[in-house]
C-alpha cells in the first residue's frame, strides 16, 4: 500500500491553480489586444448617446469589416481631422456609393433621396451646413450626434475625400459604456 502525504496533494492542486490563473491572464490579455480595446471620451461631440468622461468598450475586429449605417466607431484623425494620432468618436451616417445631401426645408439629411431619421439628434437640426456629396469608394461620411459641437465630415469638405473618411482609419466599433456605472450598457 502506497501513501500520498496531503502536503503534496496541496502543492500539486496549487501548481494547478498558479497554471490556470496564468493562462487566464494570458487569454484576457490577448483578448484585449486583439479583440477590444477602451477609450476615455474627452468631447460633448456624441452627446447625450455617448458624453464627456464616459468610458467605451469598442470591438476592434469590426474594423476588418465594411462599417454599416449608424455604427458608432472610433477613427483615428490623422490626416483627416488632425496632424497627429487622435481618436474620434463619430456616427457613420453614409458608407461607400450613398449620396448624402443636406437638408430638406424642415433640416433633415437626404440619404439616396429619401429622408433620413435620425432619433439620437433629439430635435436638433441635422446640419447647419449644407453639402452634397457621393460617398467613394472605401470612405465614409461621419456626424457627431451633437451636431452643434461637432467636429465631422462636415469640416473637412474642403479636403481630399470631400469630408469623407477613408475606412481603414476606423479603429473600432463602439460596443458599450462601461463607467461611470450610471451610464453602464450598450450603445445605439
Amino acid at each position: 500500500m502506497t501513501l500520498k502525504s496531503s502536503k503534496n496533494r496541496t502543492l500539486v492542486r496549487f501548481f494547478g491553480l498558479w497554471k490556470f490563473a496564468v493562462a487566464g491572464v494570458f487569454l484576457a490579455v490577448i483578448l484585449r489586444l486583439v479583440f477590444f480595446a477602451n477609450y476615455e471620451v474627452t468631447s460633448n461631440s456624441m452627446s447625450p448617446t455617448i458624453s464627456t468622461g464616459d468610458h467605451i468598450l469598442i470591438n476592434q475586429i469590426s474594423r476588418f469589416f465594411a462599417p454599416n449605417r449608424g455604427d458608432i466607431v472610433v477613427v483615428d484623425g490623422i490626416d483627416s481631422f488632425t496632424n497627429i494620432h487622435e481618436e474620434f468618436v463619430k456616427r457613420v451616417i453614409a458608407v461607400e456609393g450613398d449620396h448624402i445631401k443636406c437638408c430638406t426645408a424642415k433640416g433633415k439629411l437626404i440619404l439616396n433621396g429619401k429622408t433620413l431619421t435620425e432619433p439620437y439628434l433629439h430635435g436638433e437640426v441635422a446640419s447647419e451646413t449644407q453639402f452634397d456629396v457621393r460617398v467613394p469608394m472605401g470612405r465614409i461620411w461621419l456626424m457627431g450626434d451633437n451636431r452643434k459641437h461637432s467636429s465631422d465630415s462636415r469640416d473637412l469638405l474642403g479636403m481630399p475625400g470631400g469630408g469623407t473618411i477613408a475606412t481603414d482609419k476606423i479603429l473600432g466599433q463602439v460596443l458599450a459604456i462601461y463607467w461611470p456605472t450610471a451610464r453602464m450598457g450598450q450603445v445605439d
